[in-house]
């Protein structure tokens, strides 16, 4: 997240307005580290190899989420609850990856984070997106559990109608909450050069909402864990009630065949996969970073050579789950793979874009799903 400060510490840059996450907190007698930073030849790898992959990760990702939105906009798709809010996400994701791009510049020695109004404004987008992004994924998961064990209320909770209110009532509270960002923060010029930065009478109020971010993204977004648990135990619960039931009709290859492959499990499975990869490549840089942060509070202790290295790699990590899920709907979303064909690829591929409907099927199903998983 942004730099910050503190009047009890100092910080120490590793490299100058370098990264989102760089502005590590240190006690002040600890000042040594940098030496110690720099001749590590670990850290020069992870540092070096991040410098080549972010603008990678940056631009895949720009073109992927851009595809991925137009997708779930369009008219096949943006009449189901559950594409809205992967619609949201992805265009959050590109206000992250454009935010990210921003900073990395500074490594070319492109100053535009360092622009008064740009620094702001990027680490304003950097925690409406960021939360935003996190937020989408608890919502398609809470749907994807609603769908798996409760059915009966998929007509009152996941609608289109219901998904375009919570994404508004989202947008209007992210943008409450981190609004602080554009006045306090601005572009200081120090002996090192111009830095974007907190200003000095308000870094306890940075530092507390750096606390609150980690909570919003991180410490209440981890209720998808149990989610997950319920949606697997719930996909069971219902796979051997239509198991039952289907004996009771036809005890045929054929009939089983396409219970396995129902619109119910193939949206859940990319349902379930979105939030899966989400909490594997989102957790890992959250946990470190309330380690140092934790062991600076209650120990005074200032973060270790590992911790960083691990910050750096889990850093990178952190980006990819901007970048990746326009992969992650092409392998496990069926009908988007076939409305991405039809969208980007209409002379390659002749097949009709609705032809395997699982999403407009799935989603906005309410009594026949119930039905089906009685």
């Amino acid at each position: 997240m942004p730099s910050i400060n503190n009047s009890d510490f100092t910080v120490l840059e590793i490299d100058v307005n370098d990264d989102i996450d760089d502005m590590l907190i240190f006690n002040s007698t600890n000042s040594s580290m940098v030496a110690a930073l720099q001749d590590n030849p670990w850290y020069i790898f992870v540092r070096k190899f991040q410098t080549v992959m972010i603008p990678i990760v940056c631009v895949v990702g720009l073109v992927g989420n851009t595809l991925a939105a137009g997708a779930f906009l369009s008219q096949a798709l943006r009449s189901t609850s559950c594409c809205l809010h992967l619609a949201g996400k992805s265009i959050s994701d590109i206000g992250f990856l454009l935010s990210l791009f921003i900073v990395w510049l500074n490594r070319l020695e492109v100053p535009a984070f360092t622009i008064q109004g740009v620094c702001q404004v990027t680490v304003f987008l950097i925690y409406v997106s960021g939360f935003l992004s996190v937020w989408f994924v608890v919502m398609i998961t809470c749907e994807n559990f609603i769908r798996v064990s409760l059915p009966g209320h998929v007509v009152v909770w996941c609608n289109v109608t219901r998904a375009k209110f919570t994404i508004l009532v989202l947008i209007l509270i992210s943008i409450g909450i981190y609004s602080f960002s554009l006045w306090t923060t601005g572009v200081i010029h120090q002996s090192t050069g111009a830095k974007c930065l907190a200003f000095e009478e308000y870094e306890k109020l940075v530092m507390a909402m750096t606390y609150v971010d980690s909570i919003l993204t991180l410490a209440i977004p981890l209720v998808m864990v149990f989610l997950n648990v319920g949606i697997g135990v719930g996909a069971i619960n219902a796979h051997k009630r239509r198991k039952r039931l289907f004996q009771g009709i036809s005890r045929s290859s054929s009939r089983k065949k396409r219970d396995s492959t129902s619109p119910e499990a193939k949206v859940t499975k990319l349902l379930f996969a979105v939030s899966m990869i989400f909490l594997l490549l989102h957790t890992p840089s959250h946990v470190i970073r309330i380690k140092m942060m934790w062991a600076q509070i209650l120990y005074k202790s200032a973060p270790t050579l590992c911790d960083i290295i691990l910050h750096r790699v889990f850093e990178l990590m952190f980006y990819l789950n901007f970048s990746v899920h326009c992969a992650v709907y092409l392998i496990f979303g069926d009908n988007f793979r076939a409305v991405f064909k039809s969208l980007y690829l209409p002379n390659c591929f002749k097949s009709t874009p609705m032809q395997n409907n699982s999403f407009n099927t799935y989603c906005k199903r309410g009594s026949e799903t119930e039905a089906i998983l009685r």
